[in-house]
């Protein structure tokens, strides 16, 4: 194995010889500078590319019909709360659709799942002094919760 300063040919100028000198190995050298130069570029794109595709939303936030005897932890929602929160709304409707502790999911950004978490903190913390337990709704109770797409049933439960 050659150094990597080792002389591999020389020129002759006008006047002076010249040494030339390359690295043992340059395929990785090019290869590094391209994985270098496609890093520097693809990751802004990917989101982009994501979103033409038709890809998922990067969050789900769910929700599920319970008996209201899970916990003792409630919060009242009100038809104007879910009004402003479009998507924990579509959730609820479509789980006041389905079986007992069937999740209803829907897809969200990551701003919006944060939003509405925030919101269910803030509101739950208001009206009845604790939150992430049952949140009532039209006589019904329900679990929400809101997790990463692809890690299952874990999440943050509100």
């Amino acid at each position: 194995m050659r150094h990597a300063s080792t002389p591999v040919g020389y020129a002759t100028g006008d006047t002076e010889e010249k040494r030339f000198f390359r690295p043992a190995d340059t395929s990785v050298v090019y290869r590094r500078a391209f994985l270098a130069t496609v890093g520097v570029f693809v990751p802004p794109t990917t989101g982009c590319v994501a979103r033409f595709r038709g890809e998922q939303s990067p969050v789900v936030l769910r929700a599920m019909r319970a008996r209201g005897n899970e916990t003792d932890v409630r919060c009242s929602l009100s038809a104007s709360f879910l009004a402003d929160h479009p998507p924990l709304s579509q959730a609820i409707a479509g789980a006041s659709g389905r079986e007992l502790y069937e999740w209803e999911r829907v897809g969200v950004s990551e701003q919006t799942a944060q939003d509405v978490a925030e919101a269910l903190h803030q509101h739950c913390e208001e009206n009845s002094g604790r939150a992430r337990g049952l949140y009532h709704y039209d006589g019904q109770y329900y679990f929400v919760s809101i997790t990463p797409r692809g890690t299952g049933t874990a999440g943050m439960d509100h």
